[in-house]
């Protein structure tokens, strides 16, 4: 059965470039991003301390885009919460995210 998707947000609170957190239930939140024609979901805390990742440093551009946790320093890779530099070791729990008629919409992978 697949996954019904979850409308977040309102498609013009999503600026390009930004860290942007939505509160979902069942979740510690999830961050998202924009990256030109696409857009990036994934769990809103650090899976090393827990620590916020909102207020981490981006990188990268494209599918490459990456985020510091500003704690501890581990690097996150938005497209899919892979752990790109620790001392992190789990990823980050990714989403499918889509724009519809005006809004943003998730469901996790």
């Amino acid at each position: 059965m697949e996954t019904e998707w979850i409308s977040v947000l309102d498609a013009a609170g999503l600026p390009d470039a930004t860290l942007t957190q939505v509160e979902v239930e069942g979740t510690d939140g999830v961050l998202l991003f924009r990256a030109g024609g696409e857009i990036f979901g994934v769990g809103a805390r650090c899976t090393h301390a827990g620590m916020p990742l909102r207020k981490g440093q981006t990188t990268g551009a494209g599918g490459d885009v990456l985020v510091t946790c500003p704690a501890h320093g581990s690097r996150f890779r938005l497209a899919d919460g892979r752990v790109v530099r620790p001392p992190a070791q789990r990823p980050l729990a990714s989403y499918d995210v889509r724009e519809v008629e005006g809004r943003i919409e998730l469901r996790p992978r």
